[in-house]
C-alpha cells in the first residue's frame, strides 16, 4: 500500500512537471519607470512556475521577481538612458516574448481610481509622467493641472506606438468649466499628443479616453488591462525629434531640438560613440526626453541645392513645410549600379507619410513608389541603365505640411550582401531530440556565394549542427544537448564561405511591435514543456 501511494504520488508529479508551460508575458505595468530607482511591476501572462528570471536587453535594466506571483522588481540604473528596453521572462521550461519597457528622467506616479470626472480629476503637480490603465469599457480619465496664463502644457500619451497597447486614444484639454479647449487624437503613430497655452491662470483637466486600435462594430469607449498607458505632463521644454535626422558616426555633429518650450535656434551636441548602434538615443540639457538620431557611416549632407548632384551613398534630412511641397535631391549614379532609396517617417513617429518619384535627366518619369499603408515608411529600387544624374522627389503621399512633415531620406548602391531571417526568437531542446531552426537567407546586389552559419553564445554541452542550403530550402540550424537546465540568450551568425562579408546575425521580426531581435533565447529540458495555445488569426 505504501508502495502504491508513493508511486501514484510520483507519477502525480511527473504530469504536473509535464503541464508546466513556458512564461507567458503579454503586458507589463506599468510600462516603465524612472532611471534610479527600483519599480514594482506586475506582468501579465501565465507563470505555471515561480519564481521566474528576467533577462533584459541592456545591463542597466535589472529585475528580479518578488514572493507574489506576476510580481517583479525592476531596477534601473541612474545612468539608464530614456527610452525603450526589452525584458524577457524565462525558466528552466523555456522563456516568454520580449515585451517593451521604457525609462524616464521624469518624476512618476500612477494613476489613481476612481477619475472619470472632473469632481473626482486627479491632481499633477509638474512636470510629472502618469503610468495609467483605461481599465474597463466607458473608462475615462481625468488629470488635473495648475498653469499660468502663457504657460505651455504638453500632454503626450504613449500607448500604441512603443507598447502597442490596443487602443486608439483621444486626449483633451478641458476648462474649469467644462468647455472643450483643444483635442488630439494622432500624432504619433495612434498616439496623441497636445501643446496648450494657457489662455488664463488657473486649473486645466487632461481627458483621456480610447476607442479599439482595430475598429470593431461596437460604438463606445474602449478599455481592459492591457489598455496601459503612459502620459507625460510637462511645461518644461519637451523634445519631438532632432534634425537632421542623421549624422556621421565619426564625426563630431550637434543638432536642433525641435519641439515645445525648447530655446530656439537651440543646438545639441551629439557624442561620438564607438558603439555598433545604429540609432541612438541621446539626452541634451535642452530636454527631459531623449532625441533619437541616426548614426551613418556613408556621407550626411546639408539640404543640397537643387543643381548640385550628389554621388551616392548618403542620406538627408528635409522637412515638407509647405502644402504640396517636392523635395529634390539630384543624385550621381554610375551605369550597372542598382540604388535603393529610403524615406523614413512613419517609423520614426513623424507626420509625414513619404512618397517617392524618380525622373531621368529629360523629366522622364521612371519611377513611382508609394506606401499601401501610412503607417510605413517607403523603398524603391532602381537597376541604373546609363551614366548620369537622376532626380529623386520626395512628398507627402496626402500633400500635407507643418514643421513635423520631416523625413530622412537614404540612398545607397546596393553592393553583393545578404540577410538572415529566423522565424521564432525562443526555442526549447529536448535531452536526446534535435531542435530544427530555419535560416531563410535574403540575398541583395547579386551576392551568389556560399553561406556559413556559426552560434555565439551556446554552452559547450550545446552541439550545433548545420545543414548547407541546396538553393531552394533555407539553412537548417541542428541543436542538440545530453544536459538539462540551460537557460540563456544566443545569436546565430552568418559568414560567406569566401570571408568577404561577415558578421551578419540572424533576425526575427516581432511581427507585435514591427522590429527586429537578434537576441533569440534557447531553453534545455529534459522534457518537453506545454506548448500555450497559438492565437486564432
Amino acid at each position: 500500500m505504501t508502495r502504491c501511494v508513493f508511486l501514484c504520488g510520483w507519477l502525480l508529479a511527473c504530469s504536473a512537471s509535464l503541464a508546466n508551460a513556458a512564461p507567458i508575458a503579454t503586458h507589463i505595468f506599468p510600462t516603465g519607470g524612472p532611471r534610479g530607482q527600483t519599480v514594482e511591476v506586475t506582468v501579465f501572462g501565465g507563470f505555471d512556475a515561480w519564481p521566474v528570471k528576467v533577462w533584459s536587453s541592456d545591463k542597466s535594466i535589472s529585475g528580479i521577481a518578488s514572493k507574489t506571483k506576476g510580481q517583479f522588481a525592476i531596477t534601473i540604473a541612474a545612468d539608464a538612458l530614456p527610452g525603450i528596453y526589452w525584458l524577457r521572462f524565462h525558466d528552466e521550461t523555456g522563456a516568454s516574448a520580449l515585451r517593451p519597457f521604457a525609462v524616464s528622467t521624469y518624476p512618476e506616479c500612477r494613476e489613481v481610481e476612481p477619475n472619470d470626472d472632473a469632481a473626482h480629476a486627479q491632481l499633477i503637480a509638474l512636470p510629472n509622467l502618469v503610468n495609467g490603465q483605461l481599465q474597463k469599457n466607458g473608462d475615462v480619465d481625468l488629470f488635473a493641472v495648475t498653469l499660468k496664463k502663457g504657460q505651455t502644457l504638453v500632454a503626450a500619451l504613449d500607448a500604441h506606438f512603443p507598447f502597442r497597447s490596443p487602443m486608439d486614444a483621444v486626449l483633451q484639454i478641458v476648462s474649469k468649466s467644462g468647455f472643450l479647449l483643444e483635442q488630439n487624437h494622432d500624432h504619433r503613430g495612434l498616439d496623441p499628443l497636445i501643446a496648450f497655452t494657457a489662455p488664463d491662470d488657473g486649473t486645466y483637466y487632461v481627458r483621456l479616453f480610447a476607442f479599439p486600435s482595430s475598429p470593431d462594430s461596437s460604438i463606445h469607449f474602449a478599455g481592459g488591462v492591457n489598455y496601459v498607458y503612459r502620459l507625460t505632463l510637462t511645461t518644461e521644454a519637451y523634445a519631438d525629434f532632432a534634425f537632421p535626422l542623421a549624422v556621421n558616426r565619426v564625426k563630431p555633429a550637434s543638432v536642433s531640438v525641435v519641439g515645445w518650450n525648447v530655446p530656439k535656434a537651440a543646438q545639441a551636441p551629439v557624442p561620438v560613440l564607438t558603439n555598433d548602434d545604429v540609432w541612438q538615443n541621446v539626452l541634451t540639457p535642452l530636454a527631459r526626453n531623449a532625441i533619437r538620431i541616426r548614426r551613418e557611416s556613408h556621407a550626411v549632407v546639408e539640404a543640397p541645392k537643387a543643381e548640385t548632384p550628389i554621388p551616392p551613398p548618403f542620406s538627408a534630412s528635409g522637412i515638407i513645410s509647405e502644402v504640396g511641397q517636392l523635395a529634390k535631391y539630384r543624385i550621381l549614379a554610375k551605369k550597372g549600379t542598382t540604388l535603393q532609396m529610403t524615406a523614413h517617417g512613419p517609423s520614426l513617429g513623424l507626420a509625414t507619410t513619404p512618397a517617392l518619384r524618380l525622373l531621368d535627366a529629360t523629366g522622364k518619369v521612371l519611377q513611382n513608389a508609394q506606401p499601401d499603408n501610412p503607417s510605413h515608411d517607403i523603398s524603391l529600387k532602381f537597376g541604373v541603365p546609363a551614366d548620369g544624374v537622376y532626380t529623386l522627389e520626395v512628398r507627402d503621399l496626402h500633400g500635407s505640411a507643418s514643421p513635423r512633415h520631416a523625413f530622412l531620406l537614404r540612398v545607397i548602391v546596393e553592393q553583393p550582401d545578404f540577410h538572415l531571417a529566423i522565424e521564432g526568437d525562443h526555442f526549447t531542446v529536448v535531452v536526446g531530440k534535435a531542435t530544427e531552426i530555419p535560416i531563410t537567407v535574403v540575398k541583395t546586389g547579386g551576392f551568389a556565394g556560399d553561406i556559413e552559419v556559426s552560434a555565439i553564445g551556446l554552452p559547450t554541452d550545446v552541439k550545433i549542427e548545420v545543414v548547407p542550403s541546396d538553393g531552394k530550402k533555407p539553412i537548417v540550424v541542428k541543436l542538440s544537448t545530453e544536459k538539462a537546465g540551460v537557460s540563456v540568450p544566443f545569436q546565430l551568425v552568418g559568414r560567406s564561405k569566401d570571408g568577404k562579408i561577415t558578421n551578419r546575425i540572424a533576425e526575427f521580426k516581432m511581427p507585435d511591435f514591427e522590429i527586429a531581435t537578434t537576441n533569440p533565447w534557447l531553453t534545455t529540458t529534459a522534457t518537453a514543456a506545454v506548448e500555450p495555445p497559438k492565437k486564432k488569426k
